[in-house]
């Protein structure tokens, strides 16, 4: 029995030194296969908490719009969606007030006519710079969330608004990359009526609204333009 517990005892003691100048590897791939199932874990709850705060950003969004009122306009709640519309916001009135900086990228983008008239349109005359209306800004984002789908049923919300009632729209749904926003701009005068004219015609105002869709990179952009109020002795 001594004999039986002491010949135990040596071989667990022979397991742990090393034999021909190796230590035992059988502890090692245990450890490492522990610390690599704890990274694999850790990664899994990082990558369920990224699902997560997106989840809440979206939930975010859908209260705001929901629950729209006038008073939020002096909110600091500014959506990643909110910015990419004013960067959309400020290139289109970039090319409108200076056409001549993009002859080259209006030629890759199959627009140079229109440049080339935009830029001889902002020679002959004064381009009206278009100002950003937050209230009409946020009016029109509500209307966007109400009915994302439907042009149409837009516009009849937004007809809501007395002021701009009988002033003359055009409103534009654009496909744009969530890498390269800029580009739903060009999209945009490919798209527009007359010509691409909306880059020299005066404008009241331009509304920009996007939504993001889901699991993709892509998003919606949403372009009203408001010009002049009819003159009805024309």
């Amino acid at each position: 029995m001594g004999s039986c517990c002491n010949s135990h005892q040596k071989e667990g003691e022979e397991n742990k030194e090393m034999k021909d100048g190796i230590f035992p590897k059988i502890e090692n791939t245990v450890e490492v296969d522990e610390k690599e199932e704890k990274k694999e874990t850790e990664n899994e709850n990082q990558n369920e908490n990224l699902k997560e705060k997106d989840k809440e950003v979206k939930k975010s969004l859908y209260n705001f719009s929901q629950n729209y009122q006038q008073d939020s306009m002096d909110s600091e709640f500014i959506t990643s969606e909110q910015k990419i519309g004013e960067e959309i916001f400020d290139f289109f009135n970039d090319i409108r007030n200076n056409p001549q900086n993009y002859l080259s990228e209006g030629q890759k983008n199959g627009l140079q006519n229109t440049i080339s008239i935009a830029a001889e349109k902002a020679v002959e005359g004064n381009i009206q710079n278009i100002i950003s209306n937050p209230f009409y800004q946020l009016f029109f984002d509500n209307c966007v969330k109400s009915s994302p789908n439907s042009k149409e049923d837009i516009l009849k919300n937004f007809e809501k608004e007395e002021k701009l009632k009988n002033h003359e729209k055009a409103l534009y749904m654009i496909l744009g990359n969530s890498k390269k926003p800029k580009d739903c701009v060009w999209s945009l005068l490919k798209n527009s009526e007359n010509n691409g004219e909306i880059l020299w015609k005066d404008i009241d105002y331009l509304l920009i609204s996007t939504m993001f869709l889901e699991e993709t990179n892509n998003f919606l952009c949403y372009f009203l333009f408001i010009y002049k109020e009819k003159n009805t002795n024309e």
